[in-house]
Parts: C-alpha cells; structure tokens; sequence
C-alpha cells in the first residue's frame, strides 16, 4: 500500500477533524486512509491518518511516523493538532492563531552544569533548528496568501471570542520549539530560553513535530507542521480553543494539499530511486552467461513495434536504468 501524503496526529481530536475532511474514507489496518480532491480538477491525492491516540510526546510520534512511512511510502509527512503559542514574541501569536514554522528547535537538548566556586549552576542549551520541508513550507505561504481563505469554508466550530478570523503564522526562519513536557509556566526554564535565544522567530511549542521530523529525515522524506495555538504555556490554560484550533489546522493543511505540486527534482531523485531498485531486481534475474554479447535498442515504443533498432549494438548495462541515461 502507497499513499501520497501521511497525516501524524497526536490526539483523538486532532485526527477526527482532518478524517472529516477526505473522502472515500477506510480503515486499512491501523491507518484511516481517503482522498482529497486536488485543486482546479487536477486529479486526487491519496491521503492516510496515523493516530497516536492521545500518546503524545515524541516517545509516541517517532516510532509511530517512522513505522507508518516504511509501510506507506508517502511522498510527504504534515503534522496537525494544537500548541502553544507565545503572545508575547515578536510574532504575536494569539490564541487560535496557525503556526506554521519553517525549523524545529528541540529546545530541551541541554547540558545541566552545576555551580562551582565562580560560577552559578547553568543550563547550556544544544539544540539547532532543523528545516521542515522548502517545498511545502512555501506552498503553505503561498496558500496562507489567499484572500479568499478558503480553509474557513471547511470551519463549522465557532470562533470563541465572535472575533477575527484566526491569523496564518507563517513567517521566514520562524520556528516551533518541542520538547517532552507539557509546559504550564511563564517562567519556565525552556520557554525563557526559546523567547531569549530567538525572541523574533519563536512561535510557541509542543511536543510531537521533532520527532517526527527526525524520521522524516531518516527516511528523506518532506515534512511540514501546522499547528494551532490553544494556549500560551502559561498557568492559565482552558479548552474554549480547543474545536476551533483543531478544525483550522485540519482546513489548512487539506488546502495545502490540495495545491501542493511536487517539484520536479523531487520527482527526480524518487524516480531514479524506483529506477535503482527496479535495477537491482532486473540484474538478479538475468542470466549470468560466461561470455558477454551485445544488444540493440529501439528508441521508442512504436520502432519497438515495427523492429526498427539502432544499429550499432551496447553492452548489456544500457538496459539498466542510471543517473547518466
């Protein structure tokens, strides 16, 4: 079974909402697997859901992704649910806003250094953002650029405050950081640092999306993460956000899909890879002879079918697929 994109969602909720969205919809093992209607009639992408059933944390999601990627083979991994946000970062990010993150910054990567004689105790932090995907990155913008919004049209929660439209955070070198606690203080040690280290590119936090970009890059495998804010990781948490924000990243990231064009070196590199792997079947079912001999090939299907060849004969290895025929 193939698919060409694979959604990773973290809680119950979260995976209900984008199931919402596709059609044709079935269980096929442990996987909800449908179709999304591509834009302007272009065809249909075949979609699956991996739900960690409220198993959050990376302890989950790593093996969850990586498992659902050797058995689906999906050309790309997106990431829904719901985070954190931080209101006071230069990107503002309010409640029920989308954060769609160009790097991952597993932000509790760190070195605990006790005190010494001169120096207090310290927390040297270890963490580098890790890029998500460029072509589904600038397919989310170019999406988020609509002003039409079309995603809101997919929307039946209410807006919990009556208010504005939930903003798109999408900004260049933004990032998410993600860690393994759920965290519910202001003065946190990992927020502060987060705020402190990028105070004009942090978004907010959660817990999922570095583990499964690590997978993704196991693998080599674009991935992208839209996640919206229920909270502020603060003290003062509530669930009035919770339907809202689940429902537009869910709509967001289905239009993403719905757009989403796969560039064509991307192609490349997946085909050449089929093309390897084809070789390698092809070559351990021909005859091992003990004496080498030539072959003569046509240059399309239709000389094929009349016998016309070229003339001068190649050695056996023009028939196998390569980077350089």
């Amino acid at each position: 079974m193939a698919v060409d994109f694979l959604i990773v969602a973290a809680l119950k909720d979260e995976a209900a909402e984008i199931a919402k969205l596709l059609t044709a919809k079935d269980q096929e093992g442990p996987y909800i697997v449908g179709k999304v209607q591509r834009w302007k009639g272009r065809g249909e992408y075949r979609v699956a859901i991996v739900n960690l059933y409220d198993g959050m944390g990376a302890l989950e999601a790593g093996p969850a992704t990586q498992g659902a990627i050797a058995d689906l083979h999906p050309r790309a991994v997106l990431m829904t649910g719901i985070a954190a946000g931080f209101e006071e970062s230069r990107a503002a990010v309010s409640l029920g806003d989308l954060m769609v993150p160009c790097g991952i910054v597993p932000y509790e990567l760190a070195k605990l250094k006790g005190a010494d004689k001169e120096n207090p105790a310290d927390v040297q932090h270890r963490g580098l953002a890790w890029a998500v995907s460029e072509s589904l990155w600038r397919t989310a913008a170019t999406t988020a650029d609509d002003l039409e919004q079309p995603w809101l049209a997919m929307m039946t929660a209410p807006h919990p405050d009556g208010g504005r439209p939930a903003k798109i955070n999408i900004v260049a070198d933004s990032i998410l950081g993600s860690g393994e606690k759920i965290v519910a203080d202001g003065e946190g040690e990992g927020r502060r640092w987060l705020l402190a280290a990028y105070p004009r590119q942090a978004l907010g936090l959660e817990m999922e999306s570095c583990a499964s970009l690590r997978a993704c890059r196991y693998f080599d495998t674009p991935f992208l993460v839209a996640k919206a804010s229920v909270d502020k990781a603060t003290i003062e948490k509530d669930d009035r956000w919770r339907a809202y924000a689940c429902q537009l990243s869910a709509a967001f990231l289905l239009t993403v899909i719905q757009r989403y064009e796969q560039p064509q070196v991307e192609l490349l590199v997946r085909h050449m890879r089929e093309c390897e792997g084809a070789a390698a079947i092809i070559a351990a079912r021909l005859p091992h002879d003990d004496f080498s001999y030539k072959v003569r090939t046509a240059v399309s299907f239709e000389q094929l079918r009349q016998g016309i060849y070229e003339q001068r004969g190649k050695d056996i290895d023009a028939l196998i697929p390569s980077s350089t025929v």
